[in-house]
């Protein structure tokens, strides 16, 4: 019985070691509360980039208008930091004030009144000023358009981290734990050194910069030679890359489509640089919602009426005017989200499933033109883990996309992780753009953990790829960023794409690797333990012959 039991036992802890169980306890994000006063639903955007910025040290954000909080069961103090944006005109009301009074740990100020709170009482507001440099103490940087900051006296014990005007005007400083940013609005500039702030306000290290490129608006009607040529080049400089590739092809006079299946020579290219490492990354379905150019168009937001997909394409925009009552209007709006999530959805279905009926796996998700609804993230994010590219910031208009200098999980991308594109691309026709990017890099390489991307189209030849990257090289080091070494996770009807550490798997694989780990593993053993069952079976027979 003992001589079973330990063959059990055996069995048992060489099939945990061949089927591996793994055990994982990942560091709690910091809870962050994130409250606002705002006057006007336009204002909104800057709290999503605020959001944005945020969500490079947490994944735990939980956004507020001051007035909801109130009326919310939570509780301040629950939280690990606070950052308040104000943007609303006038004294905050009493109720705000004591609110933020009764919070005592790290705050983060941006915006008017900082002086009403406590943490701001040794603040003394002079006046509005206009400025376009910001001093780090070492450079001074001109801004690419003017900005308005309130100009505040501040103690001589004051931590300045940034100035204007030859460093009598703070710009962003700190007391204690306290963090105040005066400033007027949140753009990609200003938003970078809010950014780089946020790193002392968490208490986080400093990551070195990167670099990231993708290769854009691949279809099936795509020259498969030039974009060859891209890859090759690419592979003998060991630069990793994205691909983003739209499915289906669409001509605007007569509608008919062409998918990959027809593009069978464009195919085996996209497989092959997949294999050399490229990093294939779902660009919509068809990137067009009205009979537009693939590739040109709007997939994901009706530009022509600047709102959310609400309708097909063909059907007028209808407003509060057009129905006898609210509540019809409102039954019309409800349509409209549904018709927007299961738009979202099929194509979604769609563009990944015959991708990976052409061996093509992608890891990431890049809405046409950045434009995409709120409401359009959260359903994206049932399905992958990453977004590229530049967000969409308002329900209000599309042209209101950011992007941090750094990858980002904040609230409004329910679960995603972006990474961030902020050097532009190379135009046709553009004989500067080849500084320009190297400019803009020069500039976004200075904020830690940043990763700065660029977009190139295949089509404008290798030879002007790379004058970019010569461009990049004369005058920087570059640490070149790679999706695939990322974990990224893509789920459409219970099949799974994984990444990590440079390799991609799928379910599918992995449960054909899986049976095949257990059915060699164990045949061996169940054959290893009948031989050993039968001759202990034996033995006490032979004996009883013996005897």
């Amino acid at each position: 019985m003992m001589r079973k039991r330990c063959c059990i036992a055996f069995i048992c802890v060489l099939i945990f070691t061949i089927c591996p169980i793994p055990l994982q306890a990942d560091e709690a994000d910091p809870e962050v509360l994130l409250l606002y006063s705002i006057d006007k639903e336009q204002q909104m955007k800057e709290v999503h980039r605020l959001d944005l910025l945020t969500g490079h040290f947490t994944n735990d954000i939980s956004l507020y208008s001051v007035e909801d909080f109130l009326q919310s069961s939570e509780e301040i103090d629950t939280f690990d930091r606070v950052l308040y944006l104000r943007r609303a005109k006038g004294e905050p009301e009493q109720e705000t004030i004591e609110l933020l009074n009764r919070y005592e740990g790290p705050t983060y100020f941006i915006g008017k009144a900082m002086e009403a709170f406590k943490a701001g009482e040794s603040l003394e507001c002079i006046e509005e000023i206009i400025f376009d440099t910001i001093d780090d103490g070492e450079d001074s940087i001109t801004l690419q358009s003017e900005k308005v900051v309130d100009y505040y006296e501040i103690p001589p014990s004051t931590n300045v981290m940034y100035s204007t005007h030859n460093g009598a005007v703070p710009l962003i400083f700190q007391q204690d734990t306290d963090f105040f940013a005066p400033i007027s609005e949140i753009d990609e500039q200003l938003g970078a050194y809010i950014g780089e702030t946020l790193f002392s306000f968490f208490n986080q290290k400093k990551g070195e910069a990167k670099i990231s490129l993708r290769l854009e608006d691949i279809h099936p009607m795509y020259d498969p030679t030039k974009l060859k040529e891209v890859g090759d080049y690419l592979r003998k400089k060991e630069i990793p890359y994205m691909i983003t590739v739209i499915p289906v092809y669409t001509n605007p006079k007569t509608g008919e489509e062409l998918h990959l299946e027809d593009a069978p020579r464009l195919v085996r290219v996209l497989r092959k640089m997949q294999e050399q490492g490229a990093s294939i990354v779902l660009h919509g379905y068809k990137h067009q919602y009205r009979k537009t150019v693939t590739g040109e168009g709007f997939e994901y937001w009706d530009v022509q009426n600047d709102r959310p997909l609400y309708q097909k394409p063909n059907e007028a925009r209808l407003g509060p005017d057009d129905f006898a009552t609210q509540e019809e209007y409102d039954d019309y709006v409800a349509q409209g989200h549904a018709f927007e999530r299961n738009y979202i959805e099929n194509t979604i279905s769609n563009g990944v499933n015959e991708l990976v009926e052409q061996g093509l796996y992608p890891l990431a998700f890049e809405a046409p033109h950045y434009a995409m609804s709120l409401s359009g993230y959260e359903v994206l994010s049932d399905y992958f883990s990453t977004y590229v590219g530049q967000v969409q910031t308002s329900n209000n208009t599309h042209i209101s996309a950011f992007s941090p200098s750094y990858r980002s999980e904040a609230a409004m991308l329910d679960g995603m992780t972006l990474i961030p594109e902020t050097l532009g691309y190379v135009r046709e026709g553009d004989k500067k753009a080849s500084k320009k990017i190297s400019k803009n890099y020069q500039y976004f390489s200075r904020f830690s953990d940043s990763i700065s991307g660029m977009f190139f189209h295949p089509y404008l030849g290798v030879d002007r790829l790379e004058k970019v990257v010569n461009e990049l090289e004369k005058d920087h080091f570059l640490t070149w960023f790679n999706l695939k070494d990322e974990y990224n996770k893509v789920e459409i009807n219970e099949f799974v794409i994984e990444s990590n550490a440079g390799e991609i798997v799928t379910n599918k694989e992995e449960d054909e690797v899986l049976t095949s780990k257990v059915w060699w593993g164990i045949v061996p053993l169940l054959v290893g333990g009948i031989i050993f069952f039968t001759q202990s079976s034996k033995k006490p027979q032979d004996l009883d012959q013996a005897q």
